[in-house]
Order: structure tokens, then C-alpha cells, then sequence
């Protein structure tokens, strides 16, 4: 009976120092660390945003060659994660799980961790501009599991997670200042344009089929000019009026100018009313056009302008003229208004 007592009472003494350890124990981590990156926040912004940016600046993605990165879901949008880790038996690593936006200033994440869908963590990127200069914060909130507490008297884990915040930061700091000053080198102009006609074709088309889309209604709207005895007054143009990240396709239409409607059985009629424009003109091969329309996205978000639909890109020099890639001349024109 007296073993029995004794157990009990090493048991309970047992029990009793693991609660008080647990209480005297932090209960979690919170940390926030700046760094000011000579970048528009729209640069910054958009670094943080897209998962695919995270290995060029994200010390947790480049510490160890045997992780495993995956990204889930569409890049960029809520909803969408990146796992990394070493996916082993006991050991599988940890999740970002992009939870909410608050346009231009804030992206926020959750963190679960061994394939659990329990948030062990949240974490956010906050970016503030003054004078051309962004200041992003990244803020951490960790409440410990017993587990934790119990690893935190082998390691400190909040200094080991405010040195690779630090390291990240001064790497996003380079990557981003990088991207500003490739993007820096499209001049964007303002003017206006007065009243246009086009005749159009406007389809639903998958972004690979873009350019043989174009090719071909392009032909099929000049042999209907020729046939009403009509002229192009314009180069081949085209409208985008959205884009649909889930089936990767777009919502436009090919356009050529004429002095007046068309009145064709084929094709559509439409106006661009006189407007203020934004515009580049880009030349070389598209395949980096995107740069070109990030300086233009920036430059109207640094001056409070919003942009009206569609989308403007004028074939200046194109593949019915010149099949040298490097010489085609687009013009990308944003019809905007002032806020």
C-alpha cells in the first residue's frame, strides 16, 4: 500500500513540475522586423505576393538544398501555399497558407506545420511608402504548443527566426531594388487620344493561342475591308478587356482603325472615345513585355490614376513586316482617368 502512495505521489509531484515549467515558459513569439527598400511598394508588393519570388529572397527556401518546395494552388492568389520541408516520416515540414490582402499595403499568411491543417503560426508583410522610399515589416505570431516550450530549453527559437527574418529582408531589400531598376528603363509618356473607330472580332482566348488568334482574325477583318472597299487607317491592334488566371485565358478582341464604322455583318463596330493616355512603346521580342506593363502599373499607382478598358497594344512593327523578333515595336496604351 506505502509503494502505491509513494507512486502516486512521484507522479503527481512529476505532473506538478511539468505544469509549473509550461507556466514559467514563454507562451509564444511574436516579432517584427523592418527594412526600408529604395522601390515603389507596388515592386515590393508584388515580391512578396507571388510564391515563385520567395526562393530569391527567402533565407527558410535556400538554408537546405534537400527541402522539397512546392508551390499549391494559383501563385498569388487567397487560398494559394508553399510548402517546404523535408516531407520524411516524423518530419514534414511547414506550410504558408496566403489567407488575406489588403490592397496596396498588406499580405498575410497562415503557417501549419506536419502536414496539419492547424495554424501554428501567422505571419504578414505591411509596406508603406514615403518619398519614392518603401519601409516593409514583417510580423510573426507563434503561440507555443507544450512541445515548443519544451524544444525552446535545447534552442532559442525566437533568435534563430529574428536573424533568418533579418537575412530574408536585406534579400528582398536586393531582389526588389534589382527589379525597380530593370523596369525603370521603360520610359512611360502621357498624352490624349482623341475619338477612333475600330472593327473588331472579340473572342475568349487561351493566352498560348494569343498570337495565331491574331494572325488569323486580322486577315479575316482586312479581306472583309477589301471587300466593302475599305482601308485600315491603324496597325493591327489588340483589346484586352480581362484575364481569368483560373483557365488562363483573356477576354479580347482584334481591332483595326478605320475613318469610319464598318457596318460589317462579320464583324463589330467600336468606338474609343477621347481619353488621357499612359503609354510604352516597347520594342523587341514579347516574350518580356511583362516588364513593360509592371513600369506601366507603377507609374499609375504612383500618380493615383485609374485605368479604363481595354487595354491598348498597337502592332507598330509586326510579324507581317518583319519576322525579326528584336525589331516588332508595340505600343502599350492604359486609358486612364485622374483621380
Amino acid at each position: 500500500m506505502k509503494l502505491w502512495i509513494l507512486l502516486i505521489l512521484v507522479v503527481l509531484t512529476i505532473l506538478a513540475g511539468i505544469i509549473l515549467l509550461e507556466m514559467s515558459l514563454p507562451k509564444g513569439v511574436v516579432i517584427v522586423k523592418k527594412i526600408e527598400i529604395n522601390a515603389p511598394k507596388e515592386i515590393v508588393l508584388e515580391s512578396i505576393r507571388h510564391w515563385k519570388n520567395w526562393e530569391k529572397w527567402s533565407v527558410w527556401l535556400q538554408n537546405d538544398s534537400l527541402n522539397v518546395v512546392r508551390i499549391e494552388g494559383n501563385d498569388g492568389e487567397i487560398g494559394s501555399s508553399l510548402f517546404f520541408g523535408r516531407e520524411l516520416p516524423l518530419i514534414k515540414g511547414d506550410r504558408f497558407i496566403y489567407s488575406r490582402m489588403i490592397p496596396n499595403l498588406e499580405h498575410s499568411y497562415r503557417v501549419t506545420s506536419n502536414n496539419s491543417s492547424e495554424t501554428v503560426a501567422e505571419t504578414y508583410f505591411r509596406v508603406l511608402e514615403k518619398d519614392g522610399v518603401s519601409t516593409a515589416s514583417w510580423g510573426y505570431n507563434r503561440r507555443y504548443r507544450l512541445t515548443d516550450k519544451i524544444a525552446n530549453l535545447f534552442s532559442d527559437s525566437r533568435q534563430i527566426i529574428e536573424t533568418d527574418f533579418e537575412k530574408s529582408l536585406i534579400k528582398l531589400k536586393e531582389f526588389c531594388e534589382k527589379e525597380f531598376a530593370l523596369k525603370d528603363i521603360y520610359e512611360v509618356k502621357e498624352g490624349f487620344l482623341d475619338e477612333r473607330f475600330y472593327v473588331i472580332f472579340r473572342r475568349e482566348v487561351a493566352l498560348r493561342q494569343v498570337h495565331s488568334f491574331l494572325e488569323k482574325s486580322g486577315d479575316e477583318i482586312l479581306r472583309e475591308m477589301k471587300n466593302l472597299k475599305q482601308k485600315a487607317s491603324g496597325p493591327l491592334s489588340a483589346f484586352y478587356f480581362d484575364f481569368y488566371p483560373s483557365s488562363q485565358t483573356t477576354d479580347m478582341a482584334t481591332a483595326y482603325m478605320v475613318n469610319d464604322r464598318l457596318l460589317s455583318l462579320e464583324f463589330e463596330d467600336y468606338t474609343i472615345y477621347k481619353s488621357k493616355i499612359c503609354y510604352i512603346d516597347y520594342f523587341g521580342s514579347p516574350d518580356n513585355i511583362s516588364e513593360a506593363y509592371k513600369s506601366l502599373d507603377i507609374y499609375l499607382n504612383q500618380r493615383k490614376y485609374t485605368l479604363k478598358k481595354p487595354v491598348i497594344e498597337e502592332y507598330v512593327v509586326n510579324w507581317q513586316v518583319e519576322r525579326d523578333r528584336s525589331k516588332w515595336h508595340t505600343r502599350i496604351i492604359y486609358l486612364v482617368n485622374e483621380k
